[in-house]
């Protein structure tokens, strides 16, 4: 099982998503062989997010976002429903995605919100750490798409100021660029 959801992971980091699904299919069918049908198991829902992963970037985002919604009540079922865990923050990341894939921006604010708020308890709420980055970035995107644009441009400010403090100000890093770039355009607005 462990070496299906291995080769999983490859085949998406690789971009070949349809073999990528059958490997995370096969493995989340033995791994329930193993530790029963109904069982709530980490493993089980480290494969189960990411198949959810895979078939969103097939597009499938109603698919993604069950198997998001399923590796998350799993989650919350082993480490406790107020938990602040990566896994969970994660997942709560995950299906704020597939709302926005699937245009419903005001629904993804909330598990946004909600995985924003769980990865500054766990890393601190005045520590710079990207993946908080992310969180902030992610909300910045919704507050664009509906309309906010001081809105989206303060979250992108936040967000970039972190990966500074926390990349460097030197460093030529891909979300740093990426971030910078909407910047310019929002200021062209």
């Amino acid at each position: 099982a462990a070496t299906l959801h291995g080769l999983g992971n490859s085949l998406h980091s690789m971009g070949d998503n349809s073999v990528a699904k059958m490997m995370y299919e096969a493995s989340i069918e033995m791994q329930k062989k193993i530790f029963g049908a109904g069982a709530n198991h980490p493993d089980i829902a480290t494969v189960m997010y990411g198949l959810g992963n895979v078939l969103a970037s097939m597009g499938d985002y109603v698919e993604a976002k069950a198997r998001y919604e399923e590796s998350l009540e799993m989650m919350k079922s082993m480490y406790g429903a107020d938990v602040n865990h990566p896994d969970i923050a994660a997942t709560l990341h995950g299906i704020g995605n597939v709302l926005c894939e699937m245009e419903r921006y005001s629904e993804a604010k909330v598990p946004y919100k909600a995985s924003l708020e769980m990865k500054q308890a766990i890393y601190g709420a005045d520590q710079k750490h990207p993946s908080v980055a992310l969180g902030i970035e992610s909300l910045g995107n919704v507050k664009l798409v509906t309309g906010d644009v001081s809105g989206a441009t303060q979250n992108y400010e936040a967000s970039l100021e972190m990966l500074h403090c926390f990349h460097g100000r030197d460093i030529d890093h891909p979300d740093i660029s990426r971030l910078s770039q909407k910047l310019e355009i929002l200021r062209t607005l």
